[in-house]
C-alpha cells in the first residue's frame, strides 16, 4: 500500500502558525497590510505565550489590551480547542464590552484569512453579543450588569472564562463566576484584566494581582509600549496632574497606588422594587421648553398619603443637570423621580424647576450653586417667582465651603466642610436603611459605587467618581443631587417633631 502525502508542506506551515498563539496573530494581522509589518510588543507576547491555568494582568491604558485579548479569543476559536464548548468573555457592562466584541466582529468580516471562517449573515449576533464560527466554535459575551449578583453568568460552564475591566467588576458576580469554569477539563484557563482603580477591599483586580498566589502575574506601564512618545508623556503628566499623582499611577503607570476606598457598599443598602420614574431630555433634541414640560407632566405625581416631599438639584449645562425627586413616608426615605436634563439653557432649567416645584410641592430643595449661581438667584429674588417663596425653601449648597456646627467652651466656632459632612449624612442615611433605593433605577446605586475618597498627607479626605471606562473624573451628577437633597432635608428636619412644621427660614439664614 502506497503513502500518499495529504498536508502539504506550505499547509503543514500554515497549521503550524494557526495553533501559536504569538505566530497567529501576526500573520492575520499582516495580511491587512502587508506593507506596515505588525509585530506584537514583548509583553503582549509574554502575555499570549502564558499558558497557566490561571492569568491576570494589571496595566495602564493604551498598552494594547484591547487588541491583545481580541486576538487571543480569535486564536482559541479558529482552533476551536475545546470542541462542543464555548467561551466566556465577561465584563461590568456594555461600554466595557463593545471594544473588543466589535473588533473580533471587523476581523472576522474584512481580513482575507478569518472571513472564510465565519457566515457573515448567522454568525455574529450583535443583539445577544454571541459569534459562532464554521467551525462550531462559539463565543459568548456577558456584562456582570448593575445587580450586583452573579444573574448575568449564573448557569455558564466554560472551559476559559474571561474578564476584563476587572478594577470594576462586581464581587458578587465574580464570586458567582467561579463556579462557570470548568477546571476539571485539560487546558482549562481563566483570565483577569484591567487598569488599577486604586481599590482593595472587594476588588477583582486588587486580589488577583496582589493577593492570590494562584495566579501568574504580568504587570505593564504604558512606557513599556514601543508606540508611547514623549508627546504622549507631557500630554499625561498635564492631564492627569503630574507624575505623583492617582490617575497617572492608575492610568500610566498601571499600579495601584495608594489605598482608596469606596464610599457606599450595595452589601449595606437597602433595596426594593417599587416604582420610580427616570427621564432624560436632550436640549439639542428638544428645543421647545413646552415639550419639556409635556414631557414632564407624564411622570404621576406623588401620592398625598406620604408625610414629606423634598428635591436635590445638581445644575449643569454640558454636563448634565440632575433633579432628584424624593418623599418619606414613615421616617423612610424613597426615590420618586430622577431627571436628567442636558444641554438645557439655564433659563429654561429655571422655568422646569419651577414647574416641578409646582407638581410636587416639596418642603425643601437643596441645590448645588457652586458653580452657576444664576438659578438659585433667580428663582429667590425675581418678581415673578416672590409668590413661591423661594428664599425659606431654597439651601444653596456649596461643597468647598464650610458649615457652622455650634461653638466650643471658648466661643470659637466649630466648623465642618460641607462636603464631607453631605457624604457623611447620605452614608449614614444609605447604611441605616433610612432611605430605601429602587431596584429599578440600580444605575444610581452603581454610581453610588463608584465613590471614593483618599486622604492627604495632612489628613483631608478627598472624593472621586470613579469612571467606568476610566478617566480623571467620572460622573456624579446624580450622587451630587442626592447630597443636595439630604444635606437641605437634615437642616430643615433633625432636631424638629415630625408632627410640627419646621421654620425653614431661620434654617436657611443658619447656612
Amino acid at each position: 500500500m502506497t503513502i500518499s502525502e495529504k498536508i502539504k508542506e506550505d499547509e503543514w506551515h500554515l497549521y503550524e502558525i494557526l495553533r501559536h498563539p504569538i505566530l497567529f496573530g501576526e500573520f492575520y494581522r499582516n495580511l491587512d497590510d502587508p506593507k506596515e509589518e505588525f509585530e506584537y510588543s514583548q509583553y503582549q507576547k509574554l502575555y499570549l505565550g502564558d499558558f497557566n491555568n490561571y492569568v491576570s494582568l494589571c496595566c495602564g491604558r493604551a498598552v494594547g489590551k484591547t487588541l491583545t485579548l481580541t486576538d487571543f479569543i480569535l486564536w482559541l476559536m479558529i482552533n476551536n480547542f475545546f470542541v462542543g464548548d464555548y467561551i466566556v468573555y465577561t465584563v461590568p457592562n456594555k461600554v466595557h464590552l463593545e471594544p473588543v466584541f466589535f473588533n473580533i466582529v471587523r476581523m472576522l468580516r474584512t481580513n482575507p484569512l478569518l472571513k472564510n471562517f465565519i457566515e457573515p449573515k448567522r454568525g455574529i449576533n450583535a443583539s445577544d453579543f454571541t459569534v459562532t464560527l464554521l467551525n462550531n466554535s462559539h463565543l459568548r459575551c456577558r456584562i456582570a450588569g448593575t445587580s450586583g449578583t452573579g444573574t448575568n453568568v449564573v448557569g455558564l460552564h466554560a472551559p476559559v472564562v474571561i474578564i476584563d475591566e476587572a478594577g470594576f467588576y462586581p464581587w458578587g458576580t465574580w464570586q458567582e463566576l467561579q463556579p462557570t469554569l470548568n477546571s476539571w477539563q485539560e487546558g482549562f484557563k481563566m483570565w483577569v484584566s484591567g487598569v488599577p482603580t486604586g481599590l482593595r477591599e472587594n476588588n477583582v483586580l486588587f486580589f488577583v494581582d496582589e493577593r492570590s498566589d494562584a495566579y501568574s502575574h504580568h504587570q505593564t506601564s504604558a512606557h513599556e509600549n514601543p508606540r508611547y512618545t514623549a508627546d504622549d508623556e507631557v500630554r499625561n503628566i498635564k492631564q492627569y496632574g503630574g507624575i505623583d499623582s492617582e490617575d497617572y499611577i492608575h492610568f500610566v503607570l498601571g499600579r495601584h497606588g495608594s489605598p482608596t476606598f469606596a464610599v457606599f457598599d450595595r452589601r449595606l443598602m437597602q433595596i426594593e422594587t417599587y416604582a420610580t420614574y427616570r427621564t432624560n431630555i436632550s436640549g439639542v433634541d428638544i428645543e421647545s421648553k413646552q415639550e419639556m414640560i409635556t414631557k414632564l407632566a407624564s411622570i404621576p405625581r406623588i401620592s398625598d398619603k406620604v408625610d414629606a416631599v423634598f428635591m436635590g438639584v445638581d445644575l449643569g449645562y454640558t454636563e448634565p443637570t440632575s433633579i432628584m425627586i424624593l418623599y418619606e413616608k414613615n421616617d423612610i426615605i424613597k426615590e420618586h423621580a430622577r431627571i436628567n436634563l442636558s444641554k438645557v439653557k439655564y433659563p429654561i432649567q429655571e422655568e422646569i424647576i419651577d414647574y416641578l416645584d409646582s407638581r410636587y410641592n416639596p418642603f425643601i430643595i437643596g441645590m448645588d450653586t457652586g458653580n452657576e449661581q444664576g438659578v438659585a438667584q433667580h428663582l429667590t429674588e425675581d418678581e415673578k417667582y416672590l409668590h413661591k417663596n423661594y428664599a425659606s425653601r431654597l439651601v444653596p449648597v456649596k461643597f468647598g465651603a464650610w458649615l457652622v456646627i455650634g461653638t466650643d467652651q471658648d466661643g470659637n466656632e466649630l466648623k465642618v466642610k460641607i462636603k464631607p459632612h453631605a457624604v457623611t449624612l447620605l452614608q449614614e442615611y444609605t447604611n441605616t436603611h433610612r432611605i430605601v433605593y429602587a431596584s429599578t433605577d440600580l444605575d444610581l446605586v452603581t454610581e453610588l459605587e463608584r465613590m471614593t475618597y483618599t486622604k492627604t498627607a495632612v489628613g483631608d479626605i478627598v472624593y472621586k467618581t470613579l469612571t467606568p471606562k476610566g478617566g480623571k473624573r467620572g460622573e456624579d451628577h446624580n450622587t451630587s443631587a442626592m447630597l443636595c437633597a439630604v444635606y437641605a432635608y437634615h437642616l430643615a428636619v433633625e432636631g424638629f417633631f415630625k408632627s410640627q412644621k419646621p421654620d425653614l427660614l431661620s434654617v436657611v439664614r443658619w447656612i
